[in-house]
């Protein structure tokens, strides 16, 4: 979906990122583009872009978008699916073009979003976004475990979603949250070590964090 909001500035709100395609910006104008990967992610994402020397492009990633209120402040979390009304509020990388042609912009550090925004300023030179992927970054655990409870499907959902979790919470450190804090908390990792022991049988996490 394309919504025009003033004449010289694009808004492109796309469903999944799957569904981008090349995009070209003209000289002197701002697209603003919002990515839903569906479902949190932890890794590093490639930004192919040509031509636009001098254009700002600035990548935001946030976990979920955020509900305006009448006085104009910020009610977090909520439904993570909203997306019509909602502010995008997050961490940003900001880089400078330098008209180079197939550049790929990766940042030096994994990050983590549901949501992606990619903004666009231009200057001389129109830049067109070639594409927008990622690589995933997590501790490799392998599963072994199993659990199951004929005729019930919530309990597989909740097992699939409660590993998830495990495994966005396990890179060079177990982490409370892998988007805000990020830090070992004692009570986190307890748990963590806990459901590594039961469903893998790597240790080394465990030991790393004792």
């Amino acid at each position: 979906r394309m919504v025009k909001n003033g004449k010289d500035s694009l808004t492109y709100a796309l469903k999944t990122a799957k569904e981008f395609q090349s995009l070209s910006v003209a000289e002197n104008s701002k697209a603003v583009i919002l990515l839903d990967q569906q479902e949190l992610v932890t890794g590093y994402p490639n930004i192919m872009l040509s031509g636009g020397k001098g254009a700002t492009v600035t990548i935001g990633y946030a976990e979920t978008l955020f509900e305006k209120q009448a006085n104009g402040g910020l009610l977090p979390l909520g439904d993570r699916n909203e997306v019509e009304g909602r502010e995008f509020l997050g961490y940003k990388d900001r880089i400078i073009c330098d008209g180079t042609s197939n550049y790929c912009y990766t940042p030096l550090w994994w990050r983590t979003w549901r949501y992606m925004q990619i903004e666009v300023v231009t200057k001389d030179e129109p830049l067109t976004i070639d594409g927008a992927d990622g690589i995933t970054s997590m501790y490799p655990f392998e599963k072994v475990s199993t659990l199951s409870a004929t005729g019930d499907n919530d309990v597989e959902r909740i097992l699939d979603v409660g590993w998830r979790t495990a495994r966005l919470c396990a890179n060079e450190t177990y982490m409370d949250c892998p988007y805000y804090e990020q830090l070992q908390y004692f009570g986190d990792t307890r748990i963590q070590a806990m459901v590594t022991m039961f469903n893998t049988r790597d240790s080394l996490m465990v030991r790393q964090a004792l």
